[in-house]
């Protein structure tokens, strides 16, 4: 026998697996964003600044800007 479609359970899964994937992909882009500064960083020898940016996320946001990324 068929049950009934529920329309709000079903729509409200497509929204919940659509912010699942966005914040996997967000997670992504945070970890590959991260990735580059930290490369930039190493390649240049601005060790000092690599630390701070691993704890000090103002200062993460201000070489993220500079270095347009």
């Amino acid at each position: 026998l068929l049950e009934e479609f529920d329309v709000d359970k079903y729509e409200r899964s497509l929204r919940e697996e659509g912010r699942e994937e966005g914040i996997k992909q967000g997670q992504t882009q945070g970890v590959d964003k991260m990735a580059r500064l930290n490369r930039i960083l190493m390649q240049s020898d601005q060790l000092a600044d690599l630390e701070r940016a691993s704890t000090d996320e103002e200062y993460r946001e201000k070489l993220f800007r500079e270095f347009d990324l």
